[in-house]
């Protein structure tokens, strides 16, 4: 390896215009081509092939009329009453009204289901569910509880929120412009005393890439390689190394864009390893030619220096490529992508290094160490003194080796010190209720969970399917029995939509991962997201005469969605479950299971645990097929595949 990289290296000194013009066309080549290939990157992140994932997409075959379950651009307004007063007292009434009039003049929207003035909207929906639910021949008791989990106003009155969709196809295609009319809306009734917070999948702040970041990366590595070789040229040629490397290796993920979809985030880890590894590299050839150009020729001096330093940057270089390429096994797409793409720039960075470093050296020979700065790096003071003694790094090394076992010791405690914490780390994706506390979408979070409880930021959906229910069930039995007696039925009201609990969501959202362009991918790691309530089938009638015409399994459908949501509701941790929609063919439901504690909670994780083994015996017990989805049960999952990963990553 050594013989090999020192005849690269004395080969690219010799031939110096070659390597440059090379790996300067080559660069052009690739900015063209990007210029041509390139589409558009999402700022979504998918995952597949986790149950929560599965659940999602059975949602939407289900109730393909409501749409992705976990990714609708949905908005919650939350208000909140000035100490000592009601929302219903009459001005805090006129400020909502003000506020939800601005937005109907000002807004396109979605689904409104559950948009308007809550004072009034809450109490007419409540009423419609235990109407419905009692006909349906559920106990008054059941059903005040159901209505009193969709509430929308709190006992007090002095908490509420409406909530609606914008007119968008995702949270991610959202005009800045419709988010802007919210914050104006809200703005009105603040003006008038109340406080007035959003969030919800729809009102999220996107992850925005910054770029000056690694310019600043730049300067400060600059200064740091003034003091290392204390030459403005030199100090620049590492720079120069790391951002052609840089530059062909971001290129060539536009050019992957062209093929396959990436997140707008897989260049940031490229970019900011690239930068780093790129001036390493550079930095351990340029400093070992500077020792060897004191005995020997430019053109050996470049060859010993790619042959001892070139030899420690394939050997660097090739762990990190190994350690980022493995995070394939992961089986995360966005993190796949994103290691790969930081494997390849280091590969070329290691390469530019190994090349481009000795041909620029080539070309610039002696003066390759101009541009001298006085008194720095054992370079003359401006009055010709030369530092003597040893160096700061010299005492250092002397230091080490006087004591080692008591540095190796130092060492050891200091790393383990410091990374004692990732024994109590927490895995969660972006949410409203861990954002930042100064911004609306944490205030929104925080104020909803004074009013309805922690869980309302991020109730659970099961979903079940009743195509292959077993009508002779033993425990479904009992309820099959209670539709044929003589008492009218209905089925559920309209039941709300990802507002049904309001929204917590990050543009990172979860969203179906082979979906059509543009549309959500089911997983992303970043954001908060409710369940998508589909909406209820149409009133059915299913009095005395009309359960008698309906099949066993029709009756045995029905039932297995009450035993669900009456078995879920027992769990320990949750506060409530309850059914808000049916599928047009009566042979589906949707379940809110909505938790006691917050989305991120630890105890919410074993909330999901609980709910994956009720879900298991029910579908034993009744020949469903019952899933579970939201963004605590996708963050579950997430965390559990990457928990699963590490061990074999490491």
């Amino acid at each position: 390896m050594a013989k090999l990289l020192y005849r690269l290296g004395r080969w690219s000194f010799l031939h110096k215009w070659k390597v440059i013009v090379a790996w300067l066309l080559l660069l052009a080549a690739v900015g063209g081509a990007a210029a041509l290939l390139m589409k558009p990157m999402t700022s979504e992140f998918s995952i597949k092939g986790t149950p929560s994932i599965d659940a999602t997409y059975k949602t939407m075959d289900l109730f393909p009329e409501g749409g992705n379950p976990a990714n609708s651009p949905s908005v919650n307004v939350v208000f909140k009453a000035p100490d000592g007063q009601k929302l219903s007292d009459p001005a805090n009434r006129e400020a909502i009204d003000a506020t939800i009039s601005y937005l109907e003049d000002n807004l396109e929207m979605g689904d409104t289901t559950r948009f308007g003035n809550p004072l009034e909207v809450s109490p007419r929906l409540q009423d419609q569910v235990i109407h419905q639910f009692t006909d349906m021949g559920l106990p008054e008791a059941s059903a005040r509880a159901d209505a009193d989990n969709l509430a929308m106003v709190n006992d007090d009155e002095t908490i509420a929120y409406t909530t609606f969709n914008f007119d968008a196809e995702s949270p991610y295609s959202v005009e800045q412009a419709d988010k802007d009319t919210v914050t104006e809306a809200m703005n009105i009734a603040r003006d008038r005393g109340l406080t007035v917070e959003g969030n919800g999948a729809g009102f999220g702040d996107e992850i925005a890439v910054n770029s000056t970041s690694e310019i600043i990366g730049l300067g400060v590595a600059f200064i740091v390689l003034i003091f290392t070789f204390g030459s403005l040229v030199a100090s620049g040629m590492p720079l120069v190394s790391a951002v052609i490397g840089v530059g062909l290796g971001a290129l060539g993920m536009f050019i992957a864009t062209h093929w396959i979809e990436l997140n707008n985030m897989t260049p940031v880890l490229a970019i900011m390893i690239g930068l780093a590894v790129g001036i390493d590299y550079a930095l351990f050839i340029l400093s070992r030619y500077r020792a060897e150009r004191r005995r020997m020729d430019g053109p050996d001096a470049a060859g010993m220096a790619v042959g001892t330093a070139g030899s420690s940057v394939v050997f660097a270089g090739a762990t990190v490529f190994t350690a980022l390429f493995a995070l394939l096994i992961a089986r995360i797409g966005f993190l796949t992508a994103m290691g790969l793409a930081a494997a390849g720039t280091v590969a070329i960075a290691v390469l530019v290094s190994l090349t481009l470093i000795p041909a620029m050296l080539g070309v610039l020979g002696d003066k390759a160490f101009n541009g001298r700065i006085p008194g720095v790096a054992g370079n003359p003071t401006r009055k010709g003194k030369r530092r003597r003694g040893p160096t700061m790094g010299n005492r250092w090394v002397r230091l080490v080796q006087k004591v080692p076992g008591l540095a190796m010791a130092l060492v050891v405690l200091s790393l383990g010190a410091m990374t004692a914490p990732v024994l109590d780390m927490e895995l969660a994706l972006p949410a409203d209720t861990t954002s930042n506390p100064d911004t609306t979408q944490r205030k929104a979070a925080d104020i909803m969970s004074e009013g309805f409880g922690p869980g309302v930021n991020g109730p659970f959906l099961a979903v079940v399917d009743a195509h292959t229910v077993n009508a002779e069930a033993g425990a479904l039995a009992p309820l099959v029995d209670a539709q044929s007696q003589p008492e009218p039925a209905s089925a559920p009201a309209p039941a709300p939509d990802a507002e049904a609990a309001p929204e917590g969501a990050a543009p990172e959202d979860v969203a179906p991962e082979d979906a059509a362009p543009e549309q959500p991918q089911p997983d992303q790691p970043a954001a908060e997201a409710e369940p998508e309530i589909a909406p209820a089938a149409e009133v059915v009638d299913t009095s005395a005469d009309a359960a008698d015409n309906s099949s066993p399994e029709d009756k045995a459908a029905l039932a297995s969605f009450l035993y669900t949501a009456d078995q879920l509701k027992g769990l320990g941790g949750v506060k409530h479950a309850q059914i808000v929609g049916l599928s047009k063919d009566q042979r589906a439901a949707q379940i809110m299971v909505t938790p006691e504690t917050a989305p991120t909670d630890a105890a919410t994780v074993n909330v999901a645990h609980a709910l994956r083994s009720a879900t298991s015996e029910i579908e034993d017990a009744t020949g469903t097929d019952i899933g579970l989805t939201g963004l605590t049960a996708v963050q579950l999952d997430i965390t559990e595949r990457l928990e699963e990963a590490m061990a074999p990553y490491l």
